[in-house]
């Protein structure tokens, strides 16, 4: 599918690691490309014990499915080095500082792992287009395209108008996020199609409302109905 499906973690939605283990392997059964580790407030052990689980979840299931630790930049590198399944890292606006994270960025790249940068406004989008030519990035998250669902404290809503725009410009992989529902998914779809001159491999929807909120195999299931018949 173009755009990919991008889903993300949220803690009001997530009791247990079963919870944890049932959103992977639901993400494996309908083929959702991206899963982001989101979890607010995790130890270090903790995070190490689900990154376990969803190691040990991928290799039985023989799974494909790109792995995302959002925030938690410190615990990276023990992630990676307990050879566990990790393929890169999202962090908001608050979260990175680029004279900081110079080393950071330097690690990822060299272990060739992904790494996307939340952004909100066209300033922002021009700043990660800088780190991305003068550093290292591989995809902006842009946002929030609707009111989210998840957040109280969102960003100002962008809207569908200012996505055509960004995805005309930016010459670099771009994930929608921000308040997508089966409502209002297709237009995003058809945004992507109507507006990517070229199409990257990592353009995405991305969302955890329509996937956790709620009964997640329910969820999917809606989902997968709906884009089959779309």
């Amino acid at each position: 599918m173009y755009p990919k499906l991008y889903a993300i973690t949220d803690n009001k939605y997530f009791k247990n690691e079963k919870d944890l283990e049932k959103a992977v392997f639901l993400c494996l059964e309908y083929n959702v490309d991206i899963f982001q580790y989101r979890f607010k407030n995790k130890s270090l052990d903790q995070v190490l014990k689900d990154f376990e689980l969803i190691s040990n979840l991928l290799y039985r299931e023989n799974g494909n499915l790109l792995i995302i630790l959002n925030d938690y930049k410190e615990y990276l590198k023990h992630i990676k080095n307990e050879g566990f399944y990790i393929h890169g890292l999202h962090l908001g606006q608050d979260d990175f500082d680029l004279k900081k994270d110079l080393k950071l960025l330097n690690f990822l790249k060299e272990n060739k792992l992904i790494f996307g940068l939340s952004t909100h406004n066209y300033k922002e989008v021009n700043n990660a287009l800088k780190v991305w030519k003068d550093y290292y990035l591989s995809y902006i998250g842009f946002g929030p395209i609707y009111k989210p669902i998840s957040k109280k404290d969102h960003d100002p809503v962008v809207g569908i108008e200012k996505l055509k725009d960004i995805l005309s410009k930016v010459p670099l992989p771009v994930v929608a996020i921000g308040g997508i529902t089966l409502e209002n998914i297709y237009s995003v779809i058809e945004t992507f199609r109507s507006y990517r001159e070229k199409r990257y491999d990592l353009d995405s929807l991305a969302a955890i409302s329509l996937f956790f909120k709620g009964n997640f195999e329910e969820n999917f299931r809606k989902l997968k109905k709906f884009l089959i018949n779309s």
